[in-house]
């Protein structure tokens, strides 16, 4: 199937996909042949954000779209941007060699793989693609003295499923859409966790003040946070304890991941938060860092 036959088909899916009322919709992607994730944003006729679920089927027509538009040595995109107005054409950008915004990037491999199956000649790979491909080199094993006596930053496998943390984020961000004011600018959440034991910041801007107000999302906005955390568990390297969520109208958003440094909660977690950690999420040895083993020791003495 062409790409042009690809690409309006996806148009369609998601004017099919979005409230009656919509004015313009933007769908932004990266991707390789291992991963990819998708997001979404929708502004109604009265100029308030609207909610899209992507369809069923949707991000398999998305990767055949892609794989359509391989041009051989130059490669296929690695991020595009659909953006649709009710009264207008359809405006399609795809990024070959622009360094994609993945908010939790793939595991380095995941390019290699893609240049397997889309190669690139040598003056078509950017910078920070070769940077990927370095990184995804052999590493050292971690053996007796020369074992690192810290996790890295992320973990090294990928971030859970990839699809279902999609699914999650685009479920947080329609809660937080649903309940926001209809004068928010900007949206900032840092949310720490360690067992049951949580807090979080919370700052609203508003349209012409720059000054950040407290808002209180909705509860359904912290289970939202659990089940992140949940579906991004990767096997015997845990999950994050804390994420930074930055929301920008009309529904933008980004978001970073603690995976490893002490979370700085207000209060210090009881022992026994760390034993449902691990439990809940368990961290072989190599992949717990000081502040957590220390936890984890305090649980186990009392």
């Amino acid at each position: 199937m062409e790409a042009e036959q690809l690409r309006n088909e996806l148009c369609e899916a998601l004017e099919f996909a979005a409230p009656m009322t919509w004015e313009t919709i933007r769908l932004e992607v990266q991707a390789t042949v291992v991963t990819s994730m998708a997001s979404t944003s929708v502004v109604n006729r009265d100029g308030r954000p609207g909610s899209l679920v992507l369809p069923d089927g949707f991000m398999d027509k998305l990767r055949d779209y892609r794989a359509a538009c391989y041009e051989p040595g130059r490669g296929t995109w690695y991020s595009a941007v659909i953006a649709l107005r009710v009264d207008g054409e359809p405006d399609i950008a795809l990024h070959y060699d622009e360094k994609p915004e993945w908010g939790v990037w793939p595991h380095p491999t995941s390019y290699v793989r893609d240049l397997e199956l889309f190669p690139r000649d040598e003056e078509h790979v950017p910078g920070w693609l070769r940077e990927q491909i370095e990184l995804a080199g052999p590493v050292p094993e971690k053996t007796g003295s020369h074992a690192s006596a810290e996790p890295a930053a992320e973990p090294a496998g990928q971030q859970g499923n990839l699809l279902d943390q999609q699914e999650m984020l685009d479920r947080l961000t329609r809660t937080l859409l649903e309940a926001l004011p209809a004068n928010w600018q900007r949206l900032l959440i840092q949310y720490r966790v360690v067992g049951r034991h949580s807090d979080a910041g919370v700052g609203l801007v508003k349209d012409g003040d720059d000054r950040i107000h407290h808002w209180d999302p909705p509860r359904e906005a912290w289970h939202r946070f659990q089940d992140l955390r949940r579906v991004m568990y990767v096997e015997g390297q845990g999950t994050w304890f804390g994420v930074q969520y930055k929301l920008i109208r009309p529904g933008r958003f980004d978001v970073k991941y603690n995976w490893n440094k002490e979370p700085g909660l207000e209060d210090a977690p009881a022992p026994e938060e760390f034993a449902l950690e691990q439990s809940r999420f368990p961290r072989s040895e190599e992949h717990q860092p000081h502040w957590y083993r220390a936890g984890l020791a305090r649980a186990s003495a009392s």
